[in-house]
């Protein structure tokens, strides 16, 4: 299902409380929106919002989301964050969630500011029927679900092929500054030789801006900054972290030798050099740098054109099964019985991906990756009964671009089947 995504948010004064009254009628008229029922748009959603996205948009939402779903027929606030915003659910007729998260003004009469709508999800009654809709999303899908605590498998699924993982290989360079002689808080510089292209936004910075490894850390594991993973492999060494991979579970870390930078993966792959990338692929290690070296010394980020199709994505990446991801994470768990360990799931805890149900989870570590015909997506949990959960998912597609949507649906469909 495809679903056009809405994410507005006007920000109002935190110091004003906004009484429950009020938060209850704005969450019922969300729920009279998805139920179709005939609302005045203008005295539910300010100005500022309507400007933004205008009612017919808000209708054509609407109707993507109920063609599936079904009208709303209820609403639940799964965590309230703020006395001015909450995440909730709307609960439809066909027996459908519909997550969203609703900003209101501050100010009476507390209009609609931001609303953020993801998929609709399905609750389902046993993990093994995700399992059977991951294993019909078009091209080739993996998928390993874990009870940390008693270190039961409760759902497997080809989680031993090694498929492209994207950014989620950051989890391997954060390892590697888990355990090296490095301090958390020196200081290096921004080195405009290093920079690559976002996702992130140190490419933007001066060159020689000063910049500690935690933050570095922070911002490639937060925002998936791809300028500050490759100054981390720059101070911690590529070798080092490709070396780290087997010690964190991975079974055959020499399919990720040479560990290519993001700057070198863009490189690679992305400029006129098909014939380069190609030979990439089948290459022993020794040979990978030759090719690497003529290419970086060759090519610059200008030279660059992004694909909307898939681009080698089986051959030209970062490497992992689902299985290795868990031991991964689990590693981190099990490290963070350490100063350094501690700091590294902190980071994972920055961006928690989806808006999960916080009331149920005690901590959320998370990283995902994606590039065209890619997606993975893997998190550490623990619920407030001290267990300890891990999950990664892939979906590769060598022949079309991967409905993210769909599928992070279905991984919070999962996550919603640990729950207690």
């Amino acid at each position: 299902m495809q679903l056009i995504v809405l994410f507005i948010v006007m920000i109002a004064s935190a110091g004003i409380s906004l009484s429950q009254p009020h938060l209850t009628m704005r969450l019922n008229d969300v729920c009279a929106i998805f139920a179709g029922k005939p609302v005045q748009f203008d005295t539910i959603f300010t100005a500022q919002f309507l400007e933004k996205v205008p009612p017919m948009q808000l209708r054509m939402i609407v109707n993507q989301v109920t063609s599936e779903s079904g009208p709303c027929s209820s609403i639940r606030i799964s965590d309230q964050r703020s006395s001015y915003q909450v995440f909730a659910e709307g609960s439809t007729t066909s027996g459908w969630l519909i997550p969203f998260t609703l900003t209101v003004e501050a100010a009476p009469p507390h209009k609609i500011a931001g609303l953020y709508v993801r998929p609709p999800v399905k609750p389902t009654v046993n993990i093994n029927s995700v399992v059977e809709e991951f294993k019909a999303l078009p091209g080739t899908t993996s998928l390993m679900v874990t009870d940390l605590s008693s270190g039961i498998t409760l759902a497997a699924h080809a989680s031993s092929q090694r498929l492209p993982i994207g950014s989620t290989f950051k989890l391997y360079v954060l390892g590697e500054l888990v355990t090296s002689m490095h301090k958390w808080e020196e200081v290096t510089r921004i080195d405009s030789s290093l920079f690559s292209l976002p996702s992130g936004s140190l490419h933007t910075w001066p060159h020689g801006s000063p910049i500690t490894l935690h933050t570095l850390a922070c911002q490639m594991i937060s925002v998936s900054d791809n300028t500050a993973t490759d100054h981390l492999l720059h101070v911690l060494g590529a070798d080092a972290v490709q070396r780290k991979q087997a010690l964190m579970g991975h079974s055959a870390p020499e399919v990720n030798d040479p560990f290519l930078s993001t700057r070198e993966m863009f490189l690679l792959k992305f400029t006129n050099n098909a014939e380069a990338a190609r030979a990439y692929a089948s290459a022993e290690p020794a040979e990978r740098r030759q090719i690497l070296r003529r290419v970086t010394d060759t090519f610059d980020l200008a030279d660059i054109s992004l694909s909307s199709s898939p681009v080698l994505p089986d051959s030209v990446e970062w490497f992992a099964s689902t299985a290795e991801l868990v031991r991964a994470l689990d590693w981190f768990r099990i490290a963070s019985s350490t100063k350094e360990g501690a700091a590294a799931l902190d980071i994972l805890e920055i961006n928690p991906g989806l808006q999960l149900d916080r009331s149920k989870w005690k901590r959320v570590c998370y990283k995902g990756g994606s590039e065209t015909g890619v997606i993975n997506m893997s998190y550490l949990l623990q619920n407030y009964d001290g267990k300890w959960f891990a999950l990664s998912a892939t979906w590769l597609n060598t022949q079309a671009p991967v409905d993210n949507l769909t599928f992070s649906a279905l991984v919070e469909r999962t996550i919603r089947l640990l729950a207690p």
